[in-house]
């Protein structure tokens, strides 16, 4: 007797041109304030690094921590690979594979930048 998954996956049939993420927590546009600030002296990806390092250390953790880091890099290779297996089955185009590997790839260079390393 074999079980079916709770959940098979996206109907083939229907090409995926958007992936969209909710942000429960963020305010629709129309209603944000758009705040200008000075020049930042970070790089793009030392800005990509404070983000995930803020986000973690608001949950008591660090990215600095070997062990978290380690876990970090573990779910970011899962993720990496199921974004390939996305673009294989044609979820999501070349172009757009590219996109959000690069975002991966930057929070994959967190903890190092963070360390120095």
């Amino acid at each position: 007797m074999s079980a079916e998954p709770a959940h098979p996956g996206p109907d083939p049939r229907h090409k995926a041109r958007v992936i969209t993420f909710p942000m429960a927590s963020r305010p629709p546009r129309h209603q944000r304030q758009e705040t200008r600030l000075p020049a930042d002296p970070l790089t793009p990806e030392e800005r990509l690094a404070a983000s995930v390092e803020k986000t973690f250390n608001e949950h008591g953790h660090t990215l600095t921590d070997e062990t978290t880091a380690e876990i970090v890099t573990i779910t970011l290779g899962i993720a990496r690979d199921m974004l390939e297996g996305a673009r294989r089955s044609e979820v999501i185009d070349d172009g757009q594979h590219a996109e959000l590997d690069a975002l991966y790839l930057g929070m994959l260079a967190a903890p190092g930048i963070l360390g120095g390393e």
